[in-house]
């Protein structure tokens, strides 16, 4: 998985210190957990919608992240509070972060008509408080992103 995988799914991806450009949008975007000059650690999903920023990690919201401190804080630059979507969906020695973030990114497109909490409660209806599909092809074909 790349960022480039992510592009061609059809969504906007950054790394931690360089999303703010994304954050104009009302619209799911990825953001790699990673400083620019990191090689890459974990994908997250955020999405602007109002003055709310939600935030969705398939590791959890105490997953840890080491760069947090530059996500919130570019987040509250932009006059945003900090939504975290409770539950994690991923199992720890799972790599599928890119996949789960593109699922997110489509359901909460899918979603877009509904209120915010309607998108958390959706999310947590749909994937559960855990889950993982082990085969990558299966994960591929179930959330209808292209095979790469």
């Amino acid at each position: 998985m790349s960022n480039n995988d992510i592009v061609k799914n059809g969504f906007n991806v950054g790394m931690v210190d360089n999303f703010e450009k994304y954050l104009i949008n009302n619209k799911p975007f990825v953001v790699n957990t990673d400083v620019s000059s990191g090689f890459g650690i974990h994908y997250i999903v955020l999405c602007k919608l109002d003055n709310n920023c939600y935030i969705c990690d398939s590791l959890g919201k105490n997953n840890y992240r080491p760069y947090d401190n530059i996500m919130l804080k570019t987040i509250k630059n932009n006059g945003l509070n900090c939504i975290w979507y409770p539950f994690k969906f991923q199992v720890k020695t799972s790599v599928k972060c890119g996949w789960w973030s593109i699922f997110v990114c489509k359901l909460i497109q899918n979603l877009q008509n509904k209120t915010p909490q309607n998108i958390t409660e959706n999310i947590k209806k749909f994937v559960g408080k855990t889950a993982e599909i082990s085969d990558e092809n299966v994960l591929i074909k179930f959330f209808g992103c292209h095979k790469l």
